[in-house]
């Protein structure tokens, strides 16, 4: 049985007998669920591919490719910008 620590930020380092039991790998997503009280569910969430991910998703076919790009930009454009002006305070 492994009793890793909640370190002060509230990270926790998954033990290497857990995260082989588990499957979970460096990178993967993990999402957590109260179950009950003092109870935590953790599941490792499947990685896929950007093709596997597109055939999940259903868009309208008249669906502007080049609109959403561009709205796509000034979103990072304007998290850019903001992450700057918190910057230099």
């Amino acid at each position: 049985m492994a009793l890793p620590r909640v370190q002060s930020r509230g990270q926790v380092t998954l033990p290497v007998e857990i995260r082989e039991a588990a499957g979970v790998a460096p990178g993967d997503t993990v999402m957590f669920r109260v179950i009950g009280p003092g109870r935590i569910e953790v599941s490792s969430l499947p990685r896929i591919s950007i093709d596997e991910m597109i055939q999940h998703i259903s868009l309208p076919d008249d669906f502007e490719w080049n609109k959403a790009r561009q709205l796509a930009q000034q979103a990072a454009s304007d998290e850019f910008m903001i992450e700057m002006e918190r910057d230099s305070t």
